[in-house]
């Protein structure tokens, strides 16, 4: 069974809205207690408040906080417990602010005073607390549900819309919810979803948002784990919003770590595929980042999209088809046409290129492909079903195709004239195409050079000319939604 929540609001419509998103260096604590975890969610208010303030004097109707902006990565069920509480339901006008009903969840205070004094909607990702018994087949053991939450807060500081995540990768401290939820919210008359990280892979809650319930707009918190070159945020947010014609707002969380690839930066404004405001972290530059634009209302109409079907049976998934195709960084000249391709039974991967200036270190690039279901799942069992196609610089003469530790680097100096690549997705996928510059970014040419030609079940073709920037990725992406299994 799924379940809907609309949250309904001003009727007058527009074509347009001024949005922002916050780009947000988290702070994190070993909490012990709930007092030591309100110290560590003020402290993360605190570095984003100027930010919101700043986003209400630039006009913006409504502003995003990165998932777990406030709690940081915490992976005990129990601290996370000390972060989150049970919070009020929607629909009964309810402002936190000042109110003492609300005094033991100060938080919730201080995020609808956010909005209220700011005079902006406010979307901000924490957590929530669900009591529940043993009536409830699905209740935890511990007799209550912890759900990863997003919570929209209008400019008069009501509650006016929760999500609770679907996909929740591998959290352990959060619980899947044991329904679907589609949610919107109506802002100014325009219909806004809300999906978060992980769920923007899926065909739920995107598909049914699109194409049942006339959403046109996404707010999106995450905190993604970039695969440069291969695969990031940024460059996947502007695909999406491309191919599903969608405007997405996506707000990106990140932390200083040790381990080189764990990098998570990649927010923006992407509106119909058109980039209105893009970044990367790529220095690694200890500072917050608010990006504000406008975006299209329009679109989102979800007539080329498949209908969202459950996921079908499965038996846990075995290992992907990999294939991949090294060309030797020495032998590469400048005018000079390269071709490469690759295979995974009716599945195949082909890309050309000419390059039209070299870097003085030499540049490694991989052709590489993989087909079936990913490895990792959803966190309740659901596998989603690929097929990825992709040229990309490798930062090692070995191949970054092997590891996650090889899968790191996110610049490059390589000009090219022109990149094509080619894959032969099967009937019925919704393909994407993908691309990052030199620094990490989306390619900024990526909507006036780049000629998607999808043709699924044939051959989609992705013909990249017209390169003002350097290129370190260019991936076709075929997503077959109805093949996503749930392991039984």
């Amino acid at each position: 069974m799924r379940v809907m929540l609309v949250a309904m609001m001003a009727t007058a419509c527009t074509a347009s809205l001024v949005g922002s998103v916050i780009e947000h260096e988290v702070i994190s604590g070993n909490a012990t207690s709930r007092n030591d975890a309100l110290k560590v969610m003020e402290a993360n208010m605190n570095k984003m408040t100027p930010l919101i303030e700043q986003a209400a004097r630039d006009g913006s109707d409504i502003v995003v906080l990165p998932e777990m902006a406030l709690t940081a990565l915490v992976e005990s069920r129990q601290v996370m417990s000390y972060y989150i509480a049970v919070l009020p339901e929607t629909g009964n006008e309810t402002v936190a602010c000042n109110n003492s009903v609300y005094a033991t969840i100060p938080m919730l205070q201080r995020l609808s005073c956010a909005a209220r004094e700011n005079k902006i909607h406010l979307a901000v990702n924490w957590g929530e607390i669900v009591p529940c018994t043993n009536t409830d087949p699905h209740c935890p053991p511990d007799g209550k549900y912890q759900f990863n939450t997003e919570l929209i807060f209008t400019d008069k500081g009501v509650l006016v819309a929760k999500y609770h995540k679907l996909h929740t990768f591998d959290a352990t401290e959060f619980d899947t919810p044991p329904e679907e939820e589609f949610v919107y919210f109506v802002m100014k008359g325009v219909r806004v979803g809300i999906v978060t990280c992980f769920d923007a892979i899926y065909g739920s809650p995107l598909l049914p948002l699109i194409k049942k319930h006339n959403v046109s707009v996404f707010v999106l918190s995450h905190w993604w784990v970039n695969q440069y070159a291969m695969f990031s945020a940024a460059a996947w947010w502007q695909a999406l919003s491309r191919r599903l014609d969608v405007s997405l707002l996506a707000a990106a969380n990140w932390q200083t770590v040790d381990i080189p690839h764990l990098w998570n930066s990649g927010s923006g404004l992407y509106s119909r595929g058109n980039i209105i405001a893009s970044w990367y972290n790529v220095n690694r530059e200890h500072q917050e980042k608010l990006l504000t634009g406008t975006v299209d209302t329009n679109g989102g109409s979800g007539n080329n999209l498949p209908e969202y079907t459950n996921p079908i049976p499965i038996t846990p998934p075995g290992p992907m088809c990999v294939q991949h195709f090294d060309w030797d960084a020495a032998s590469i000249r400048v005018g000079e046409q390269y071709t490469g391709k690759v295979s995974c039974g009716p599945f195949s991967c082909e890309a050309s290129f000419v390059v039209s200036q070299l870097p003085q270190q030499p540049e490694y690039w991989v052709l590489y492909m993989d087909r079936g279901y990913y490895v990792d799942s959803d966190g309740a069992g659901v596998y989603y079903y690929e097929e990825f196609c992709s040229l990309y610089k490798c930062n090692t003469a070995d191949g970054c195709y092997g590891s996650k530790e090889q899968m790191h680097d996110d610049t490059g100096s390589t000009f090219f004239s022109s990149v094509v690549l080619r894959a032969t997705f099967m009937p019925g996928s919704v393909n994407y195409a993908t691309s990052s510059d030199g620094t990490g970014n989306v390619h900024p040419d990526i909507m006036t050079g780049l000629r998607f030609d999808d043709n699924p079940g044939k051959l989609s073709t992705a013909n990249f000319t017209n390169l003002s920037h350097p290129l370190i990725n260019l991936a076709l992406v075929g997503r077959q939604y109805s093949l996503d299994g749930k392991v039984q």
